[in-house]
């Protein structure tokens, strides 16, 4: 996907990792670090956005912590990408969401690329 971006909003303890990370892969032009955003810009985000991605970890709280990330992407017609886990598998299909197995970078990006292929052909 010659054109593509990725934007990551927030901070965390590893964001420092992530940015010395892309620099060393040269991504620097293509993996955008949005920082923390008001609550009121989000929506915006959201409904912008080309693809939403919730990459959780099936671990005890991620396995079982419903996110609410996935349903804002749905409500403005954004595709989502979602980390396999018991409590999204209970509440969506791969009808609704792509899903790929946690954990897995390989497995995400493919479920990535395949959404944004969809996307580009014009086909649901």
């Amino acid at each position: 996907m010659p054109n593509a971006e990725l934007h990551l909003y927030g901070g965390g303890n590893i964001q420092e990792d992530l940015v010395r990370l892309a620099g060393k892969l040269g991504l620097n032009d293509t993996v955008k670090f949005c920082g923390s955003i008001s609550l009121d810009r989000i929506p915006d985000v959201i409904a912008n956005a080309d693809l939403g991605i919730v990459p959780k970890q099936a671990d005890s709280f991620g396995n079982e912590a419903y996110s609410t990330k996935i349903m804002e992407f749905m409500s403005q017609g954004v595709p989502v990408v979602v980390a396999r886990t018991k409590i999204d598998t209970f509440y969506f299909d791969n009808s609704v969401v792509k899903f790929f197995e946690s954990g897995n970078a390989e497995a995400m990006a493919d479920a990535m690329l395949q959404s944004l292929r969809i996307l580009q052909s014009g086909r649901p």
